[in-house]
Formats: structure tokens, sequence, C-alpha cells
């Protein structure tokens, strides 16, 4: 019968097989297997002679080589002085210097401003100042900054005699012309506000003391004339824009405007006595010379006068008194024209002129006070 041949997958050990005989065939295969053992038992036993065993000490000086690889080595606790770090020179380093790194040494420095970044110092990290105050240098020198304080209520942050402080409002600090009309309030500006002669005549603009400004004794008595305009034409011309003589109203679209005035009451109450003169000549006999006048388009008052003959000068006279009732500007005006043919103003015959500039034709206004 063939022997089963199992062997150990190393060391080549023979193994027993059920299929084999034990006497003739498996017996003899044990021995062979256990002589194989303790030859290599031996070997091991011979290999694990002089070893150390697994849980044991050295002396340093028993390890080879290692007493003078120790020999150059620094202290486990140790010190080095920061001078003497590679990379660093620290010679001349004074106080409140700090270490800082050049690009390629470590070396003693102040801060300076470029150290820092923008931004970076934040209202927290300033020292505190002073309640009510502002950081800066008051003086007109170069200097380190301190604090700006308000003593008072009501001041402004300003430079007076070279220094900044905190001060009231001053008129050498108002830039003239600064304080419009627009500015001032209604009535802000009382007479206890006002220097005595500071108000003189060139700063009262025309018309701006009106009668009602006044007080009451400062106020002409009732009847008086408060103001006189007046007004004079001497231009030598011919007109023939007709004003008719009929029973109407003359208009401000006929004849000829010659003399005009704008006045403005000293009060609403107060009444105009108006005196209007025309001086010409008709160009024919039986022509008529009107002279109208007006408040704005109104026609307050008319004359006429008819030529005896041709070429015969005229004189026209309008006196009326006319009561406006306001106390805003009015405009009054005086028109002349023929009822045909022309009318030379201010000329005596056709064309030729009278007296000069002497010759004219006027208005004269009166105001009389209520």
């Amino acid at each position: 019968m063939a022997v089963i041949d199992d062997r150990t997958p190393n060391r080549d050990y023979l193994l027993p097989n059920i299929g084999n005989l034990m006497r003739s065939q498996e017996v003899p295969r044990f021995i062979e297997t256990f002589m194989r053992i303790d030859e290599d038992m031996a070997v091991v036993m011979s290999s694990l002679l002089g070893k150390a065993p697994a849980d044991h000490e050295h002396e340093m000086g028993a390890i080879i080589g290692l007493l003078d690889a120790l020999a150059g080595k620094a202290a486990f606790i140790h010190n080095h002085s920061i001078g003497g770090l590679q990379g660093v020179d620290f010679s001349g380093a004074a106080t409140n210097q700090f270490a800082k790194f050049n690009g390629s040494l470590w070396i003693p420095a102040f801060i300076q401003a470029a150290d820092l970044a923008n931004k970076i110092i934040t209202n927290a990290k300033l020292r505190d100042s002073a309640a009510l105050s502002i950081l800066g240098r008051a003086a007109a020198s170069v200097g380190s900054p301190a604090d700006i304080s308000a003593a008072a209520n009501d001041r402004l942050l300003a430079r007076v005699a070279d220094a900044i402080a905190f001060v009231q409002l001053t008129l050498g600090m108002v830039p003239d012309g600064l304080l419009t009309s627009a500015k001032l309030a209604n009535e802000a500006v009382t007479t206890g506000k006002l220097a005595t002669g500071s108000v003189t005549t060139p700063k009262i603009p025309d018309g701006a003391v009106t009668f009602a400004k006044l007080a009451e004794d400062a106020k002409p008595s009732a009847g008086r004339i408060g103001q006189i305009l007046y007004a004079a034409n001497n231009a030598k011309t011919s007109l023939s824009a007709v004003i008719p003589v009929d029973n109407t109203v003359p208009t401000s679209s006929e004849g000829t405007e010659i003399l005009s005035l704008a006045v403005v009451p000293a009060s609403a109450a107060s009444k105009f006595r108006l005196t209007a003169t025309s001086f010409g000549t008709a160009q024919t006999a039986g022509n008529h010379h009107t002279i109208a006048v007006f408040r704005g388009s109104t026609c307050i008052a008319a004359r006429a006068f008819v030529s005896a003959a041709t070429q015969s000068p005229v004189v026209l006279v309008a006196d009326v008194v006319d009561e406006p009732a306001t106390g805003s500007s009015v405009v009054y005006s005086v028109r002349v024209g023929p009822v045909s043919n022309s009318l030379h103003l201010n000329s005596y015959g056709n064309g030729l002129g009278a007296f000069g500039s002497m010759g004219a034709s006027t208005l004269v206004i009166e105001e009389i006070l209520p």
C-alpha cells in the first residue's frame, strides 16, 4: 500500500494521515519528524546563547560610542541668551525697544508709524479724553495733542488770537454780506439790537420807510403834504391819435401818453391831488385839444378846448383829487390827442417849437396825508 506523504508547509516535517498503516508506515515517519525537530531546536538553543534577556539594562559606558556622541550636546534643561541665537543681532538694544525682523536678522527697534497697518488703532485703544472735549493742538506750534474742552454750553470751536478754543460767536467771525434778509427771522432785528447811529440814510432803500412804519408822533398831521412828484415833457412833436369828444369816458387806448409817474402811498388812506397841463396848437380851427388823466387804465379826469383859429396855441389844465385806497405803488399817466387832424405838442404853429426846453407839458402829484 502506497504511503500518503503529507508534510508541513515551512520545515517540511512529515505529517500523519489516517490512510497510512500505523506500524509499518506511520511509526517510521514519526521518528523521522522528531529527529528533525530535535535538530532544529538544537540550532535555536545555540543561537540564544549569549543573548540578553528581553527586560534588561545597560550602563551608558557599555554602549559603544554613546558617551562620545553625547559629549558635545547641551543638557536636557538649559538656557540660551537671546543674542546667542542664530539670526539675531541684539547689540545696542535699548529700553522699550522691540524685536523687529529686517528681512535677514531680528534686530532691536522702536515701533514706527510704518509698522502699523492703516485703521488698526480703534477708539478703545486710545487713552480716555476729558468730558466735552476734542483731541487736538490748541497752540499755533507743532507738538503733542491734548484735550480742548468746552467749558460752557453754546460755544463754537474757532481759531481766535492764533489759538483753538471753544468760544462764543463774535461779530468779527461773521463775514460781510453773510447774513441776508432771508436768513433773519421776522422781527428778529429790534431797535435794541441796533447800535446808535448804525442805520444811516444810505442804508435805507428808497421807499422802505412807509407811512405805516412811522411812530404816531413822527407822522405829519392830517391834511399835510406827504410827498410831491413832478414830471415834464418838452418834446416838440405832432400827435394824430384821437380822443373823441363825446359822452364816453376816454380809454387808455385813445390818444397818446405824454407823461407818467409811479407813486407809493405813505398811507392807504392818503389822497392824491394831480395837476396835469398840456401845451400845444391844433392844426385847424375848430379842432379839439383833449387831455385825460389815468390811474392805471382808469380815467379819473378829462378836459377839452376847441381852437378858435388855425395854429392857435392852447394850454389845458386837468386838476383832480384821487383816492386810490392802497398802500402799494400806483401809476398815474396823462394822455392827449385831437379830435381830428393833428395836435402839435409843446409847439406854436405847425411844427414850430415854443420857448425851447421851457415849453413843456407837466404833471404834478401831491399826497395829502390822512
